[in-house]
């Protein structure tokens, strides 16, 4: 899979001229969201086992911040490549983000001429 982690989607989509800047800042904190619950609550998990990963719960505090939980779980994940989890998840979501967006637009365009451009970008994000 392509790396896209530091792609900008809202530019990459055109959406900073039909989305205000609260819209963008939603939107950019929804994707955010989703990445660290994905991080969070389905990956680590996985990488680190259910015993180490309830002790990260046990250790981490609600005022924890990212970097502090993250640091944690770097300690107990020896071997794996944290980085490359995280850039993996944001690669996932704003993948499934802009092909959930190309869907939406193709559905919504009458034109055939657009509408055969839209779905050759879609092929080509879902490959």
């Amino acid at each position: 899979m392509k790396d896209i982690s530091s792609l900008d989607i809202v530019e990459f989509l055109g959406l900073d001229k039909s989305l205000s800047p609260a819209e963008m800042d939603e939107l950019m904190s929804f994707l955010t969201k989703e990445i660290w619950y994905r991080v969070l609550n389905e990956k680590l998990p996985k990488v680190l086992g259910e015993k180490k990963f309830k002790e990260l719960v046990a250790e981490s505090d609600e005022d924890d911040s990212l970097d502090v939980i993250l640091s944690r779980a770097k300690k107990k994940a020896k071997g794996v490549d944290l980085d490359k989890l995280i850039s993996n998840s944001i690669n996932e979501v704003k993948r499934e983000y802009v092909i959930a967006y190309l869907e939406e637009l193709y559905k919504s365009t009458e034109d055939e001429k657009k509408k055969k451009l839209i779905k050759e970008k879609l092929e080509l994000w879902k490959e």
